[in-house]
Order: structure tokens, then sequence, then C-alpha cells
């Protein structure tokens, strides 16, 4: 799984993966998801892992997209 989840954030960071597919893996994991409703430690894990690698980047993006949003609207 963690293979996977690096994997998932590596196509992230490389602008290959959309926001919104990264967005249900992580729900996904959460157990927030319809596909996924179970949780436990090794999957709680792989979503902490999930977010200490694209979170940075995720942030980014979405300060670059409001700002982007707020130019366009004046």
């Amino acid at each position: 799984m963690f293979g996977n989840i690096n994997f998932v954030g590596e196509l992230y960071r490389r602008r290959i993966l959309p926001e919104n597919i990264l967005v249900n893996v992580f729900m996904s994991l959460q157990g927030t998801s319809e596909e996924n409703t179970e949780t436990n430690d090794l999957i709680i894990e792989a979503a902490i892992k999930l977010m200490n690698k694209v979170g940075q980047k995720y942030e980014e993006n979405i300060e670059s997209s409001a700002k982007k949003r707020q130019k366009n609207q004046e």
C-alpha cells in the first residue's frame, strides 16, 4: 500500500494526476468515501504519508488558484 501511496504522490507532484483524483484517494483512505468505509492504523498511516508527500504542493496549488480567481474578479 505504501508503494502505491508514494506513486500517487509522485504523480500529483509531477502534475500527471489531477487534484480531484488526489482528493478522492485521500477521502478513500479516511474512510469517508463510498468505496472504503473501514479504517485501521495502516490506512491512517498511508493517509498521513500521502499528505506528507504532497501537502506543500497541494497548498501551493490552492493558493495559486485562489490568487488567479481574485485577479480575474478584479
